[in-house]
C-alpha cells in the first residue's frame, strides 16, 4: 500500500469519498464464481459516477457485462468500464484496419468485432487476436498454431494465468493459453495488452478526467493491478487471500484505518 494521504484522511473509507476517480478490478475483488463480494456494492455506492471498473476480463463485452453485474446487484454502466477483451479488439483495428484476423473468443465478443467493421476469417488472417476463449476447441487451437508458426503475429488480451474463484482457487486465464501458444512456438511473435501495461489505466483516467496521484486502485493481483497502477502513480490496496494483502475483501478494506 502506497497512499498520499491528507492528514484528516485516516480510513479507507475516506479515501475513497476524496479521490477523483475510484478505478477497481473485477475477479476477485468485486465478484468471484457468479457472486458478489462483501463490500462491493457498498463501495460502488459510495464512489457513484467516480468508479470505474478496470479489468483484464477478455470474456465480455462491456453491455453484457454491465447487465450480468446488475442481476449481482452492482450497478456499473458499460461506459464506466474498460475492458482488455475490447481494448484487444480495437488495437487490431488500428494495426490491420482493412485485414482479416483470426479471433480466439466468445460468441459476444466475436459480434462485437462485428460492430467495429472486423473481418473475421480463420483461414488466412493477418493476425491472431486471443481472449480467454470458453469456447475454444482443439482444431481452432490447431489452426491457430499453425498460423503463428509461419509468422503470424498474435495479440494477446491480457497476461494472466488465472483469476481467483470464490474459494481463492485459480480459474484459468488468457496468460495459461498463452503459455501454451509460446510452448508450441518459441519464436512466437506476440504482444501482450491488458494490465499490467498502462492503456487501460489510462483510459479510465481519461474518462473520468481524474489525475493519478488523486485517484486510487483497488485490485487483487500486485503483479497486474498493483504494478500497473503505481507505475502511473496511481496509490493501490490489494484485498484477497494472499498473505501481502491490505484486508481479505472491500468490506474489511473500507474500515481499515491508515497511517
Amino acid at each position: 500500500m502506497n497512499m498520499k494521504l491528507a492528514p484528516d484522511i485516516v480510513t479507507v473509507a475516506e479515501r475513497v469519498a476524496s479521490a477523483e476517480a475510484v478505478l477497481v478490478d473485477m475477479d476477485g475483488c468485486l465478484i468471484a464464481s457468479g457472486r458478489a463480494l462483501p463490500g462491493a456494492e457498498r463501495l460502488i455506492e459510495m464512489a457513484g459516477e467516480r468508479l470505474y471498473l478496470v479489468s483484464n476480463n477478455s470474456s465480455h463485452s462491456a453491455g453484457e457485462l454491465a447487465a450480468w453485474l446488475a442481476m449481482l446487484g452492482l450497478s456499473i454502466p458499460a461506459e464506466r468500464m474498460v475492458l482488455a477483451g475490447e481494448l484487444a479488439l480495437h488495437t487490431a483495428r488500428q494495426h490491420f484496419p482493412h485485414q482479416p484476423l483470426m479471433l480466439l473468443a466468445r460468441t459476444e465478443l466475436q459480434h462485437y468485432a462485428a460492430t467495429l467493421g472486423t473481418t473475421l476469417d480463420d483461414e488466412n488472417p493477418a493476425c491472431v487476436v486471443l481472449t480467454r476463449d470458453l469456447d475454444l476447441t482443439y482444431a481452432r487451437l490447431a489452426q491457430a498454431i499453425k498460423h503463428l508458426s509461419r509468422g503470424v503475429p498474435l495479440l494477446v488480451a491480457n497476461p494472466d494465468l488465472t483469476h481467483p474463484d470464490w474459494q481463492g482457487e485459480p480459474v484459468p486465464e488468457t496468460g495459461s493459453l498463452l503459455a501454451m501458444f509460446r510452448a508450441a512456438v518459441p519464436q512466437l511473435d506476440h504482444q501482450v495488452l491488458g494490465k499490467p501495461q498502462p492503456a487501460l489505466f489510462e483510459a479510465a483516467l481519461v474518462r473520468a478526467g481524474a489525475r493519478a496521484e488523486f485517484s486510487l486502485m483497488i485490485g487483487d493481483n500486485p503483479v497486474t493491478d498493483g504494478a500497473g497502477a503505481e507505475s502511473l502513480g496511481i496509490p493501490f490496496f490489494q484485498v484477497g487471500h494472499a498473505r501481502d494483502a491490505d484486508a481479505a475483501d472491500i468490506a474489511r478494506l473500507l474500515a481499515m484505518t491508515l497511517g
